[in-house]
């Protein structure tokens, strides 16, 4: 015994069983929807914790150092240059602490990672410029390169950095962008359609014979 399928949808329709799933499917749809922004916020927040955490070690190192170059030529009243020397090599010690633990927690952080950890040693290597023509100044050795640049390109490395730390957990803090939600809906207006996809159909169409699949020829 058959039954009629366009009968069938309308005595759905007239019982309000169609629209009882549409409507628990907009209501699903705001759950997920909502639950996905929360989840990707908290991610979003968690990174921006475990950067600001990382990024600490590798200013206070970096800043330091310039510090350093911008304090070799001055002398405290009443210091001598052991004094000072010494003073200066403590505050690059205290620096170190918990750098090494940052690098690496950096490389873990896709994409802002690698861009810090570049900034970070051109500084690196600008102080390692100056501190070597210093010594060698001193020893009456000139390689050649100016210590006024030198110091320039470690003060531009070191504001370069900083800048960039900053708009990267700038641009965590802000709020989701809308294109988010249109694309969780779009992706439910997909996943609906698949699910459902005889009643936006013709009743026709329910009696068309499939096509056969292909076949290796004889």
């Amino acid at each position: 015994m058959g039954f009629d399928f366009p009968d069938l949808v309308g005595s759905l329709v007239a019982g309000g069983v169609v629209g009882a799933v549409v409507g628990s499917g907009i209501t699903a749809l705001s759950v997920a929807r909502r639950d996905r922004l929360a989840d990707v916020k908290a991610l979003r927040d968690r990174q921006a914790e475990r950067l600001r955490t990382a990024f600490g070690p590798l200013l206070h190192a970096a800043q330091a150092s310039l510090d350093v170059i911008l304090s070799q030529t001055v002398l405290i009243s009443g210091e001598t240059e052991e004094q000072r020397d010494e003073r200066l090599s403590a505050l690059l010690d205290n620096a170190q602490k918990g750098l090494s633990e940052a690098r690496v927690a950096l490389q873990l952080e896709p994409g802002a990672g690698t861009e810090i950890e570049g900034l970070f040693r051109d500084a690196r290597d600008a102080f390692n410029a100056y501190q070597i023509d210093l010594r060698l100044g001193k020893a009456g050795l000139h390689t050649g390169r100016d210590l006024t640049k030198l110091g320039e390109a470690l003060e531009s490395a070191v504001n370069r950095m900083h800048a960039e730390m900053l708009a990267l957990l700038h641009d965590l803090a802000q709020p989701l962008p809308p294109s988010l939600g249109r694309r969780l809906r779009s992706g439910w207006r997909r996943l609906w359609h698949r699910r459902v996809p005889t009643l936006g159909h013709d009743a026709s169409d329910a009696n068309q014979t499939p096509p056969k699949p292909r076949g290796r020829a004889a």
